[in-house]
């Protein structure tokens, strides 16, 4: 038989166990429903701030039917859905640690491609995944006209899907 620890009021007097005794070994109804709306509490608020910290991102992938490079960028050719050609042009500053472009080479079938992606509706960032031999009949070179220098001078890309 197992005796009653002394924090749960046993009486070494009298060997006898008070009636705190009862509530000793069970745990305390209200404790508990206080501990339980604590935890819900808590998580319910880290919860709703997640979600406020939450933003829309979404991304659309395209082929690539040629890059031509420029001394300012690149022109992109690109197949729209109704398997017309697009185009745009990107700037070289963009193409920097922190900016809105990225190239990434590699010898994948699936190369070239593009990537857009954007943040709560707006343009925010485009990805090139492009063929690493730029003897590749997906690269080309653009003629540096007059005319063109100002293409470059972009700040978003609009894409005609």
């Amino acid at each position: 038989m197992l005796l009653p620890l002394k924090s749960c009021a046993f009486s070494e007097r009298n060997n006898q166990v008070s009636d705190r005794r009862k509530s000793c070994g069970r745990p305390n109804i209200l404790w508990w429903t206080f501990a339980f709306l604590l935890f819900f509490i808590f998580f319910g608020l880290i919860s709703l701030s997640a979600q406020e910290q939450e933003t829309e991102i979404f991304y659309k992938s395209l082929p690539i039917a040629k890059i031509l490079s420029h001394r300012l960028g690149y022109k992109v050719v690109y197949r729209k859905s109704n398997m017309e050609f697009g185009n745009f042009y990107i700037p070289l500053s963009w193409f920097v640690a922190g900016g809105k472009g990225e190239m990434i080479f590699g010898s994948d079938p699936s190369y070239p491609y593009f990537s857009i992606f954007y943040k709560e509706g707006k343009f925010d960032f485009i990805r090139l995944y492009v063929q690493e031999n730029v003897k590749s009949s997906s690269w080309g070179v653009l003629r540096p006209l007059p005319a063109i220098n100002i293409k470059f001078e972009v700040e978003e890309i609009v894409i005609e899907y």
